[in-house]
């Protein structure tokens, strides 16, 4: 089993016991009949890379994927080994499997997010500030592509609102600070933080500390804020998940 997150981290260890109590409901005790490895890689690619090799190197009996980023390094890696995903987005769009009804290869699993999650952000947002006028979607491209997918499906429907929306990638905290500081000077601004969107940001830059206020929306977390960060806001901010 290989996950994207690291092994101290509490949504790594409420998924593997979850995992290990499905397994046992399914007559699969670990130690007794079924041996399984445990990979945690986080979000570091050298060390994502390093494990697959090494897993695919050991020729189990099925690998389980755990986040898009796995199974983007994993799919390559493999077209013996049976491969089940789980928690990964749009996985026809990115190529790991031709469709969700025949999934084909050697790869299936369990999609998460689909791409009308967009509409239903921007509305709860709408219900937390009334007046919203202008989102960004932000996220890191580098490793949350769909997201702009997402988005181009949502511009794509007939619009029920006239909030504007558009992305903004962000790769850096630098990048996250200028976006917010952005937003703020806009009035009925606000933003989207996929949670995924806050992983691998390095540190540096600074921007003016936003005027107005901005509010947040994610799929499970609150928006963290970086430790040497004076600019993002605090105290008028809404932490709402989706």
């Amino acid at each position: 089993m290989l996950l994207g997150l690291a092994e101290n981290d509490p949504e790594a260890i409420n998924r593997v016991k979850a995992f290990r109590l499905g397994m046992r409901d399914l007559g699969w005790i670990e130690g007794r009949n079924v041996q399984i490895d445990y990979r945690f890689p986080g979000t570091n690619v050298e060390l994502i890379n390093k494990n697959v090799t090494e897993l695919v190197q050991l020729a189990p009996d099925v690998i389980v994927a755990n986040t898009t980023r796995i199974m983007a390094a994993l799919q390559p890696a493999t077209s013996a080994i049976p491969i089940v995903f789980v928690m990964v987005n749009d996985p026809v769009n990115q190529g790991f499997v031709s469709n969700l009804a025949h999934p084909g290869a050697n790869i299936t699993g369990f999609s998460f997010l689909e791409s009308n999650i967009v509409g239903k952000w921007i509305s709860l947002l709408n219900d937390v500030k009334p007046n919203l006028s202008r989102v960004a979607l932000m996220f890191n491209p580098d490793f949350v592509p769909y997201y702009d997918v997402y988005l181009r499906s949502f511009k794509a429907l007939p619009q029920q609102t006239s909030v504007e929306v558009e992305a903004a990638h962000v790769r850096s905290v630098a990048d996250v600070e200028l976006a917010v500081a952005k937003l703020g000077r806009e009035p009925d601004s606000g933003f989207i933080h996929p949670s995924s969107a806050w992983s691998d940001l390095e540190s540096g830059g600074s921007a003016p500390r936003p005027a107005a206020r901005s509010d947040f929306a994610g799929p499970w977390r609150c928006v963290p804020r970086p430790a040497n960060s004076t600019t993002m806001p605090r105290p008028n901010a809404v932490c709402c998940g989706a």
